[in-house]
């Protein structure tokens, strides 16, 4: 990056090590707040996040409007609910503390890699760091403080009324949309398999994941959300099938709906159905499972199938 805005005096980086220095972060692991930039349309809601593995150390993300803090909400609550299996997966901007005592700024978008920031959005979140940092000074100092609205179905907010004036007020709760799933079933697809014998003794393991090592070349790359099914008796792929986000046609919401008509339709090209399908996911399994109560085909739920990891890092 190296811009001002970032490696500069007052930049990203020397705000994060200031934040870094408070010693503060694993305690505000159990607050939010929302900020609202001068001349943004969202509202943006900080989260922090410790990890005590891995070669992050900690993150502190701002989740980009209301849509993605339900999004975040059910995820909490729910885990194998929705359609974003990683938090990293919300809309958001994310500075990273790396164990190597390095600071990292990225963008996130569903279903395309962490990106470097553009130099508006270096501002933007140079501006919201900076208004944490000062959060988190005042949390230090009173526990309460961004917990003063609660009982008004409200957020604690630092608004932003003019460029560099920034003052204190409640952000008022919207109730979330209503949270449904309609996987579509195709009823000349379901037609066809209904008809096809089955094998009883035919055993298919079957997963959908993110390959971030297959991309577009765009900026940001889109990283390719995979289905792949093994036989479990020959150990050999039955179907490697990807697909890429497309923002304008649903985004993951459509790579998760499409994904059980996807899998049945290269099963009914073999001709047959297998006795037996199973599903690391939770996720998977619950899609999958309107479709497949049309059909006799047992779907059962596993801690782990081995041989499918394999064909998932070759």
């Amino acid at each position: 990056m190296g811009r001002k805005a970032f490696s500069g005096k007052g930049g990203i980086d020397e705000i994060g090590k200031k934040i870094g220095n408070l010693g503060l972060l694993r305690a505000m692991g159990a607050y939010n707040w929302a900020l609202k930039p001068c001349g943004s349309v969202f509202p943006y809601f900080c989260i922090v996040t410790i990890h005590d593995k891995g070669y992050v150390r900690a993150r502190i993300s701002f989740l980009e409007g209301w849509q993605t803090m339900h999004d975040y909400v059910r995820m909490r609550f729910e885990p194998d609910s929705g359609y974003y299996v990683s938090q990293t997966e919300l809309p958001q901007f994310e500075v990273a503390y790396l164990r190597t005592g390095k600071i990292v700024a990225t963008r996130h978008d569903p279903g395309c890699l962490p990106w470097y920031l553009t130099p508006r959005q270096e501002g933007l979140v140079r501006r919201m760091l900076w208004e944490t940092y000062g959060v988190m000074l005042r949390i230090e100092n009173d526990r309460s403080l961004v917990l003063k609205h609660a009982d008004e179905r409200a957020l604690f907010a630092r608004v932003e009324t003019s460029p560099g004036v920034w003052r204190d007020a409640p952000m008022t709760i919207p109730e979330p949309p209503p949270y449904e799933e309609r996987v579509p079933v195709p009823q000349d697809l379901l037609k066809r398999a209904q008809s096809l014998p089955v094998d009883k003794d035919w055993k298919v393991a079957v997963d959908l994941r993110y390959l971030p090592d297959r991309l577009t070349e765009d900026a940001p790359p889109r990283v390719c959300y995979a289905i792949r099914a093994v036989d479990l008796a020959e150990k050999t792929r039955l179907i490697d099938d990807g697909a890429f986000v497309d923002m304008l046609n649903g985004g993951l919401k459509t790579i998760w709906l499409d994904a059980p008509v996807r899998i049945l339709e290269r099963l009914v090209e073999r001709g047959r159905l297998p006795g037996e399908i199973r599903v690391v996911s939770a996720r998977l399994f619950r899609f999958l499972r309107p479709l497949f109560l049309e059909l006799p085909v047992k779907l059962s739920k596993r801690k782990s199938i081995p041989v499918l990891e394999e064909h998932f890092r070759a």
